[in-house]
């Protein structure tokens, strides 16, 4: 049996939903204790959703089941996910959707028993990150978590629609109060007109002005003071970062929409110039960043970096958690075991 519960939010332009599923006749579905011998998983029916700050109906599915490969290999995991089964109606096409969302267990109509908060970046077809709960400890909660033999499962979403839900995921710059103002950093951007500093990246050369530099990061302030060498020559030298790297720096300065990095780091690097030229804001654009887009494939180095650039704490526990939930299945993998054994404070 699905229900929805759904409403719109002004805040910061995000939607709101709550996806409720009963599952009436537990016994039938899940033989305790003869789990051990296979695996099951049941789907809820689909909820199809709309919503209007991203212009497009969103389907998602519930998943519950129960795996033997998972946590304590002796008993098993019972676990919830959320799949995010299609997307329609948006121009173009959404590539992806971040959500934050709360996982609720327990007997229908009352307070919650068991509860997981999350945070995904979702792309079409593609499920989340399981709520593994041990199996004996499931069973053995029966009388509290499904005492009628219906299990209740609550899905509350937030999806966020500011950002990552474009064919190219992008960040925009803080100072949108500037715009009232004809935007005066966007015209300057590669303008040479008026331009008093060169920022050279190799082979390139981009037109910079030392009043913007100056006034989003002390680093740049004390180099274009004198008797600096960057003051006197007019230039500052970017040789150890890309040139992509250094023309999304100078977009977000210029307050100019920046289209996120997709080659293989290239959010690392981002972040590493923002440290070393104390870009404050730019810095916790990039973490919010990684956090929507953090995945099995790239958390051990999110979580390495995050700690080595001085990150705050609300950053580095979302990485590390991450990483401690699912570290059977990551240090499988070899360059994730290579971090660990390298950096093994920063995953404890």
């Amino acid at each position: 049996m699905n229900s929805g519960v759904y409403y719109s939010s002004t805040r910061r332009n995000h939607w709101r939903a709550s996806l409720v599923w009963n599952i009436y006749d537990m016994d039938c579905h899940f033989n305790y204790p003869a789990l051990d011998e296979f695996d099951s998983i049941i789907y809820s029916n689909v909820f199809e959703t709309r919503c209007k700050p991203l212009n497009s109906k969103i389907c998602w599915q519930i998943l519950f089941g129960y795996t033997k490969q998972l946590l304590d290999g002796s008993n098993g995991s019972m676990f919830v996910n959320l799949l995010l089964n299609s997307t329609a109606g948006s121009s173009p096409p959404l590539s992806s959707v971040t959500c934050q969302y709360e996982i609720e267990v327990g007997e229908p109509a009352k307070l919650p028993f068991l509860v997981k908060n999350m945070r995904m970046s979702f792309v079409p077809g593609g499920l989340g990150k399981p709520f593994y709960i041990n199996v004996r400890d499931f069973f053995e909660l029966r009388s509290r978590l499904f005492p009628g033999n219906v299990l209740g499962i609550v899905i509350k979403l937030t999806v966020l629609s500011d950002r990552d839900h474009s064919s190219s995921a992008r960040i925009h710059s803080p100072h949108s109060s500037l715009c009232n103002f004809d935007c005066w950093h966007v015209k300057l951007y590669k303008n040479p007109n008026f331009s008093d500093v060169k920022i050279l990246c190799g082979d390139v050369t981009f037109p910079a002005h030392k009043i913007v530099l100056a006034s989003q990061s002390q680093v740049f302030e004390k180099m274009l003071e004198s008797p600096m060498k960057e003051a006197k020559t007019n230039e500052i030298k970017f040789d150890n970062f890309p040139v992509d790297t250094v023309e999304m720096m100078l977009k977000y300065l210029y307050q100019v929409t920046v289209d996120m990095p997709i080659r293989p780091n290239g959010i690392l690097d981002l972040l590493n110039v923002a440290e070393m030229y104390d870009l404050k804001r730019l810095k916790i654009a990039c973490l919010d960043f990684m956090i929507s887009s953090m995945s099995d494939e790239n958390v051990g180095e999110y979580n390495v970096m995050a700690h080595r650039y001085n990150a705050s704490e609300k950053y580095k526990s979302v990485f590390r958690q991450y990483c401690q939930e699912s570290h059977k299945i990551l240090i499988q993998k070899p360059a994730y075991l290579k971090l660990f054994k390298e950096n093994l404070d920063m995953f404890i």
